[in-house]
């Protein structure tokens, strides 16, 4: 991609080649300069122009950065005055450059021999005998990480539609199509992402839903996998330092008012306030925002909040990854406590249809303890009077805190 290559080279370039040619420099005889940046070597100047016009998904074939055989070129060495390679030790660096440029970019290096690690290699047959799926998701926050354990389990290509790419971005086979939303938290997430694929023309499409069966359950009969097990990404150090409990107060969201569901405020606050006796810091987390969303009456006491929405989805995961517990109700703080194995105690309110202890959570051991209605309302309607009254729910707590040390 130099201009000597170019004066030795572009005759018989222009005879046998009838694609697109570009150089990596201006004025470079009538050879076009290329329109997006070269990296500092041919090899990744070609993923970038691949991008540019673009490529949702690269696969790399003779990468080899090394001298394979002992030859600087498979082709052999250049004639004199071209140079062969002699910067080869810092390429590693431009690939993890392009790595992080083009972050929505899927690259998978299938060249025989390599020294390039920076991008996830499968051999060329793996590659291209390799699945297509498109998967229309759930929305939900929570929702996003139940269905992280079974689009782990897809092989091939993914093309998954969700408004929390940031809790896939460990899986290099999955890429990011934008979905259609009007929710406030969803909608205020999209414009983080800048990454989007579009969708492709063939593939198997599946459409996640769980009914009634429950969202394990539900979710391994729409993917047809049995699913990996929860857990999230690396989301880095927690935005809170030290020891500490998160709480999630009860709040009332006007475009998904399922109050039904919430349990009675003041369980949640006399757990908090218990904590605080004991001398456990309490960080309270929430996105509230006037007349969209509001938090219920008492409010849990704590020592540090978070409650007009301050931290992106990785932080607040992360929160919850370096915390020693979580309190709160049913929502996406079960299965961040699940995938994050940390000790929860969730209060339930009413709708139990969709919202019993054995409906979101895996059979067997698990991190998560319920504190369950004397009469837990098995209803399925968002605004349904459900009894939510726990008889001995203080007692109860003291005694599952105790157990966690706190």
């Amino acid at each position: 991609m130099d201009r000597a290559w170019w004066k030795v080279h572009r005759a018989e370039v222009a005879r046998g080649f009838r694609g697109d040619r570009h150089a990596a420099v201006d004025r470079c005889y009538d050879i076009p300069k290329a329109p997006s940046r070269h990296f500092g070597n041919s090899g990744a100047g070609a993923i970038a122009l691949a991008a540019w016009h673009g490529a949702q998904r690269v696969i790399l074939l003779g990468y080899d950065c090394q001298k394979t055989g002992g030859r600087t070129h498979w082709h052999g060495d250049h004639p004199k005055g071209l140079g062969n390679a002699g910067k080869l030790p810092d390429w590693p660096r431009h690939f993890q450059q392009v790595r992080e440029a083009f972050p929505g970019l899927t690259i998978i290096n299938a060249s025989r021999a390599t020294a390039l690690t920076c991008f996830p290699r499968q051999a060329l047959e793996v590659v291209l005998d390799a699945p297509v799926t498109i998967v229309r998701g759930m929305r939900g926050l929570g929702d996003n990480i139940y269905q992280r354990a079974f689009v782990k389990a897809l092989p091939g290509q993914v093309y998954l539609d969700t408004p929390w790419p940031e809790l896939y971005r460990d899986l290099p086979n999955v890429r990011f199509l934008k979905p259609e939303t009007h929710l406030r938290t969803q909608s205020k997430n999209l414009v983080r992402h800048r990454h989007w694929a579009r969708a492709p023309r063939a593939g198997r499409t599946i459409n996640v839903r769980y009914g009634t069966q429950g969202i394990l359950p539900g979710m391994r009969q729409c993917f047809g996998v049995r699913g990996s097990g929860l857990d999230l990404p690396d989301l880095g150090p927690s935005p809170v330092p030290g020891d500490y409990v998160v709480v999630r107060p009860v709040t009332v969201r006007k475009e998904w008012a399922a109050e039904s569901r919430n349990p009675r405020p003041e369980y949640v606050a006399e757990a908090a306030a218990e904590l605080r006796q004991r001398g456990v810091t309490v960080v309270s987390v929430a996105d509230l925002a006037p007349g969209q969303e509001w938090a219920l009456e008492p409010l849990p006491e704590h020592d540090d909040a978070f409650h007009a929405g301050e931290l992106p989805v990785e932080q607040l995961f992360a929160l919850v990854q370096g915390a020693r517990a979580v309190v709160g109700g049913v929502g996406w703080l079960v299965p961040a406590a699940l995938a994050a194995l940390k000790p929860a105690w969730i209060v339930l309110g009413g709708n139990g249809g969709y919202n019993a202890p054995e409906l979101i959570t895996p059979p067997g051991e698990h991190s998560v303890t319920f504190a369950v209605p004397d009469r837990l309302c098995r209803c399925r309607h968002h605004k349904h009077r459900c009894n939510k009254t726990i008889t001995g729910h203080l007692d109860r707590f003291r005694a599952w805190a105790d157990d966690q040390g706190l």
